[in-house]
């Protein structure tokens, strides 16, 4: 089993078209996998004041004007919401299991692609880190963990 982390490229500054292009290229990406997968959607809620810390914390340390407006910028639009207790993180994982050397080629293809778009793959390599993400899921399933939502997607 090869468990690969997903991690989005930001659209913050992009516009319409833009974003429209990237989801169409890591569409058409996934759709060219000719082999069984799953992929894995956990949504985990930060508390609000978590993330008002980070975003202060990046805004004193960054020295790039642009940064630190779009930092501002995204604590006024996160402040201009009434629930402020519900921000959630989202982490996406692909599945792959009976990896072959066809298969491997494959999937360095989709890098390649979903790289150039800004989207990364990261293989997940260390035992550790693999035995907490499945330990996560196991526990989740029986209720033993409190992540908001997962949800499983099977090709």
């Amino acid at each position: 089993m090869y468990v690969y982390e997903v991690t989005p490229c930001r659209v913050i500054e992009r516009n319409l078209e833009v974003e429209q292009q990237i989801f169409n290229t890591y569409l058409h990406t996934i759709k060219m996998i000719n082999f069984d997968y799953e992929i894995i959607v956990s949504t985990e809620k930060i508390e609000f004041n978590t993330i008002q810390t980070i975003l202060e914390k990046n805004s004193y340390l960054t020295c790039n004007d642009k940064q630190k407006r779009l930092i501002n910028n995204y604590k006024e639009y996160l402040n201009s919401f009434p629930a402020k207790s519900k921000i959630y993180k989202k982490k996406f994982y692909i599945v792959f299991k009976d990896i072959d050397n066809r298969k491997q080629r494959e999937i360095e293809e989709m890098d390649k692609i979903l790289n150039s778009i800004g989207i990364r793959i990261r293989k997940i390599t260390e035992e550790g880190e693999l035995f907490k993400l499945l330990y996560e899921m196991i526990n989740e399933i029986r209720g033993e963990l409190s992540y908001e939502n997962r949800e499983y997607i099977s090709k």
